[in-house]
């Protein structure tokens, strides 16, 4: 079967062995593949996605909102290391809070037994 022209590359090897083809080339073309097929699956994903959650305007609001949930516990204040908000803070949201609603819901004011009488003001 020597120099068959219809064999291409395998004309030259003898009839019954094996050919192996080169790993590296094998593994670079595996994983160029399944980057393009991960790339497409993604493109594919935010496109669906788009489509079908098209842009909402925000309803407008207008008045008093009924109530909030409120934690007065700042960005560096923490109940598991008895850090907690003072006064002075506490006072500062709910003169913020005031201008929006007059009911506010709070998780707990067993550590801050001033939120009562500091809300009541407000």
């Amino acid at each position: 079967m020597k120099n068959d022209s219809t064999l291409g590359p395998l004309a030259d090897v003898p009839l019954g062995s094996t050919v192996v083809a080169e790993p590296r080339r094998r593994r670079a073309g595996a994983w160029r593949s399944a980057a393009i097929v991960a790339l497409l699956v993604a493109l594919a994903n935010i496109a669906g996605w788009w489509l079908t959650h098209p842009e909402r305007p925000m309803p407008v609001h207008e008045g008093a909102i009924g109530g909030l949930a409120y934690n007065a516990y700042q960005r560096w204040d923490s109940p598991l290391e008895r850090r907690y908000p003072d006064a002075a803070a506490i006072a500062g949201d709910m003169a913020l809070l005031s201008k929006y609603t007059r009911r506010l819901r709070t998780y707990g004011s067993v550590e801050l037994p001033a939120l009562p009488a500091i809300a009541q003001a407000y």
